[in-house]
């Protein structure tokens, strides 16, 4: 009986991390003053965050989650182009996300001569958009307009 309840317990343990696996493996000082950004946030006191998360992102700038939170705050604080340039560092600097990124990236500025094009009375122009993958070296897609 008693093995079956530990099992029981191992099984929920197991899965609890499996779903939040960040949880289980974050540092808990880091855990708190996350949520302690987060009750500022709440709070309308992106001071309070940014104060709270400076530090952290001194020592994991390239934390996408930790990024994440300190950008709300700098947008809170109407700081938005800090906030765009603090989540492009994160995103560069995480090898699972910098080919997708740049690829977004590459798309918004394809999208943006297009809409500039036409809003200027011209043709948009129908080149291609070179796009990476993480397992192709170089891919491309036509346009759209």
């Amino acid at each position: 009986m008693k093995t079956k309840m530990w099992a029981a317990g191992l099984a929920v343990s197991l899965g609890y991390c499996s779903l939040f696996p960040a949880l289980a493996s974050e540092n808990p000082e880091l855990l708190r003053d996350r949520q302690r950004a987060a009750t500022a946030l709440k709070e309308k006191n992106p001071q309070r965050a940014i104060k709270v998360l400076e530090p952290w992102m001194k020592k994991r700038p390239d934390d996408i989650e930790l990024a994440n939170d300190y950008a709300l705050a700098l947008a809170q604080m109407g700081k938005l182009d800090q906030a765009r340039e603090v989540l492009e560092e994160a995103l560069n600097k995480n090898p699972q996300t910098v080919a997708a990124f740049n690829n977004l990236r590459e798309i918004l500025s394809q999208q943006a001569a297009v809409s500039y094009a036409k809003a200027m009375g011209k043709k948009p122009d129908r080149k291609s958009t070179r796009l990476n993958s993480s397992h192709v070296s170089e891919s491309r897609m036509p346009s759209s307009a």
